[in-house]
């Protein structure tokens, strides 16, 4: 098995998870990623050996399947390309206290997520850097995101709650995602303006060129009619759901190891000097938006602010 995804494994689990002994611990897998389910229980087994693997390919019925599919276990981690972290079936397991880290293992270059350098980034740093920007966020419930691309637009979040997440997941009731980010569960129907979208499409990747969105009252009203557009609108119209269209979180990438290339869509969202914009369902995130999938979209080099206080200029942070 590669080294390297061998040290983001340990990484994982000894870092990020935190695993304690005797805990209930269950990794949920697609056929692709059981090299990466083998590696995490590896380095789990020394600690606990209530471990279980669910093929989530092998599960018929996927709604059905997921009610109480958790049981009684103590930490879960999601390894597939259907997003789990946003449903019912974990909201109300972690609403239990069970605590669960999402790792979103999709790469367009052939390597494992585990792999990625920014898998090794200091927690500290990043969660020190993740808290300067939640104390200005909590001081006003507005967001202005311009780019020298051509971005302008408008976010409000009243009454949501901005979090962090970046890998830790280790106490009960807690939520976490391999990627690295502060983010905000913003109001679904307040999003306005023009994105210039620079950087990644989410699971989609690079662009060839930028490709412009309109957004009121919340959702997309426009994309261009270009070969990227062509894309983004097949991608969209995939999830057949129109709540997929409405802007339903703001974040801001918070790891330096981390380089917005359009080859996993996790380091993307996760590169320092970018913001996203994501789309669908927020549940697990505290907003109200259920939907039928989630997916970001990634802003290189924004300048932003929250309320009067500039927290980036053209990708540098200003804190």
């Amino acid at each position: 098995m590669d080294n390297k995804l061998l040290a983001g494994a340990k990484v994982i689990i000894h870092s990020w998870l935190k695993i304690q002994p005797g805990e209930k611990f269950m990794i949920i897998h697609d056929d692709a990623y059981l090299p990466e389910a083998e590696a995490l229980s590896h380095y789990a087994s020394p600690i606990t050996s209530q471990i279980k693997l669910v093929n989530f390919d092998q599960l018929p019925d996927l709604n059905h399947h997921l009610i109480g599919i958790f049981g009684k276990a103590d930490a879960a981690v999601g390894l597939t390309d259907y997003s789990l972290l946003t449903t019912n079936a974990v909201v109300k397991a972690v609403a239990n206290g069970m605590r669960y880290l999402s790792i979103p293992p999709i790469t367009l270059d052939g390597r494992s997520i585990f792999a990625y350098d920014f898998i090794q980034e200091d927690l500290v740093w990043a969660r020190t850097l993740g808290h300067q920007i939640l104390d200005i966020a909590e001081k006003t419930d507005n967001i202005h995101v311009t780019t020298a691309a051509g971005t302008d637009l408008t976010f409000r979040y009243h009454n949501r709650k901005p979090g962090i997440m970046s890998g830790v997941t280790d106490h009960s009731g807690a939520v976490g995602s391999a990627s690295f980010e502060f983010y905000i569960p913003i109001e679904e129907d307040q999003t306005a303006g023009t994105l210039i979208l620079d950087g990644a499409m989410g699971q989609l990747g690079h662009l060839s060129q930028p490709l412009k969105l309109t957004y009121q009252n919340g959702k997309i009203t426009s994309i261009d009619n270009d070969l990227e557009g062509e894309r983004m609108r097949a991608y969209i119209d995939s999830f057949n759901d129109q709540r997929t269209l409405h802007a339903s979180e703001f974040g801001i990438g918070l790891n330096r190891l981390a380089h917005c290339l359009g080859r996993c869509y996790i380091e993307d969202e996760s590169a320092l000097s970018t913001c996203h914009i994501g789309h669908g369902r927020n549940l697990t995130l505290g907003g109200v938006l259920d939907a039928e999938g989630h997916y970001d979209l990634v802003m290189l080099k924004p300048t932003i602010r929250f309320g009067s206080r500039t927290v980036m200029v053209d990708g540098t942070l200003t804190l």
